[in-house]
């Protein structure tokens, strides 16, 4: 049986070109009935109007199931722009697109419903937070990238942390777990409010552990696992990784074909992108996006190096999307990408000290 696109409250010249192209359509079911086709596997990706209060309800409900960790979800706008789409992918969108997009749309949930993207081996991982819904959502991400994952609610619940694991603990929990020396075993993310951060940047010393500021996108405790897990691949690059969450407009080099993502990270030479659209390495592509700091977007071009597809559990550590590397750009939009790296990079470096 063909895999289902579930819509809800989506435009409707939007829903009957996806159904046209072949791929089975079940429009505004009831929560219970959309429920029973995520448990059933059934169903590939969900389509939703952003801003319509009983789709968003839904929504909110279906991603606390864990079988939604394969469903992609697809926030559809009235119309596209930059704002709106960086509201939609922090809200928890895999994927942004607006009416006028739905022939891209539809290429992209023609191969996601195809499925058959590569797995990789589990690695043990502990989710522990006193709070259900942040425990759910940090599961749901480290269950999408491979993780075999387990939830802790006290310190006990901490002390058999195996050693090829990793553990996403909040503050109290992972300073207690210290105490204990459960933290010198695996790898390590502490989950930090701002007024906790110097708290937790003082448990850095007990082993291979970051600092997740909880401001940030959930996504990233991705990024920091991967460099604890490979401490020296960043001494590989010409200059360092930096987090940063930013809408980014991406199309096909002297094409129309293309669509929205959000910056996971990015450095002075490239940056990989958030998107269920990835493309092929070697793919030229043109980039539109605001750096941190600017007052106006900026171009840039850029070459596809590799990707990783929605569903695709194999390492290194990413969400769906690309990864890439800048090849051309006016001096003007150069300079004004550098200024804003290099904002970021010093704010790394200042919560670093802090």
């Amino acid at each position: 049986m063909k895999k289902r696109i579930l819509t809800f409250a989506a435009d409707r010249a939007l829903v009957r070109n996806v159904s046209d192209a072949g791929l089975v359509v079940e429009p505004d079911l009831s929560t219970e009935d959309a429920l029973a086709a995520v448990r059933d596997r059934g169903v590939a990706a969900i389509l939703h109007a952003v801003g319509d209060a009983a789709a968003d309800a839904t929504i909110s409900r279906l991603r606390a199931e864990p079988a939604m960790d394969a469903v992609a979800t697809v926030a559809i706008l009235p119309r596209g722009t930059f704002g709106a789409a960086g509201l939609a992918f922090a809200s928890g969108a895999d994927d942004v697109a607006s009416a006028e997009e739905s022939p891209q749309l539809v290429r992209r949930l023609e191969a996601i419903a195809k499925g058959g993207a590569p797995a990789g081996p589990p690695m043990p991982a502990v989710v522990a937070d006193p709070e259900r819904t942040r425990r759910t959502a940090f599961g749901r991400v480290l269950r999408r990238a491979g993780f075999d994952v387990r939830f802790a609610v006290e310190t006990a619940d901490l002390a058999s942390v195996p050693a090829d694991g990793c553990v996403v603990a909040d503050t109290a929990l992972a300073e207690d777990a210290a105490k204990s020396g459960a933290a010198a075993k695996g790898l390590w993310v502490i989950l930090a409010d701002a007024s906790e951060t110097g708290r937790a940047r003082a448990l850095t010393s007990a082993g291979r552990v970051a600092v997740h500021d909880r401001a940030a996108a959930i996504e990233n405790v991705l990024f920091h696992l991967n460099e604890l897990g490979n401490p020296r691949a960043g001494n590989s690059r010409a200059t360092p990784r930096v987090l940063w969450s930013a809408p980014v407009r991406w199309s096909v080099a002297g094409t129309d074909e293309g669509g929205w993502g959000v910056t996971f990270n990015v450095n002075k030479g490239g940056a990989y992108v958030r998107t269920l659209g990835s493309l092929p390495s070697g793919t030229e592509v043109w980039l539109e996006l605001q750096p941190d700091g600017a007052d106006r977007r900026v171009h840039l071009e850029a070459k596809v190096v590799w990707c990783k597809p929605f569903g695709a559990t194999t390492r290194p550590l990413a969400p769906a999307g690309m990864g890439m590397v800048f090849s051309d750009a006016t001096a003007a939009d150069r300079t004004l990408f550098d200024a804003g790296y290099e904002r970021l990079l010093r704010a790394r470096t200042v919560a670093s000290a802090a």
